[in-house]
């Protein structure tokens, strides 16, 4: 289902579960109004990556949409596949995956135009490095915080901005909601 699609970032997409997403689930479920607004914006020729969090633990998932149901392959960059309730924060982050997809569409020339729209030039931060892109190539990466353990930080604090985590380390469990957050589900 996804190897004919490309990847979009979905710059301060925020959201959370309307439904539990159990191991082994391949469906998942957010409130109408976010589901209708992430299957248009995937359309029929992209995937995204999300991350699914709560308390510092979370799982990156590969998503994408088929008559408007959203289909997640799961979990992605050394993350464990987990039980999440409804209520649990979802957002587009830079997963590694995220970025080595990125890398790999800008290296790919005469491909196709639709796919290349997506080209990146600036600084892509995910937690444990920044990378920095031009044209959609990575040209540099510098460590920036110490990797996660399992999937799970053990006192974490989670930095958002603009409805993106931007910073996942250690120190004081605190988590900020974006204001971009949908209150009536993620509040």
């Amino acid at each position: 289902m996804f190897e004919d699609k490309c990847f979009k970032p979905l710059f301060g997409f925020c959201t959370c579960l309307y439904a539990d997403l159990r191991k082994g689930d391949v469906v998942m479920a957010l409130p109408p109004m976010e589901s209708a607004k992430l299957c248009a914006m995937l359309g029929s020729a992209f995937y995204t990556y999300l991350i699914l969090y709560d308390n510092g633990c979370h799982e990156i998932v590969k998503v994408c949409q088929k008559d408007g149901v959203l289909y997640v392959d799961r979990p992605y960059d050394a993350t464990a596949e987990q039980e999440w309730s409804p209520g649990t924060d979802i957002k587009f982050d830079w997963a590694l995956s995220a970025v080595k997809d990125l890398t790999e569409l800008a290296s790919k020339e005469g491909e196709d135009d639709e796919c290349r729209k997506e080209l990146f030039t600036g600084e892509i931060k995910n937690g444990n490095c920044t990378v920095s892109f031009k044209d959609g190539l990575a040209v540099s990466e510098k460590a920036t915080k110490r990797p996660v353990v399992d999937a799970c930080y053990e006192n974490p604090v989670i930095t958002v901005e603009d409805g993106c985590i931007v910073a996942m380390a250690e120190g004081s469990p605190t988590i900020r909601r974006a204001t971009t957050c949908d209150q009536g589900c993620c509040g």
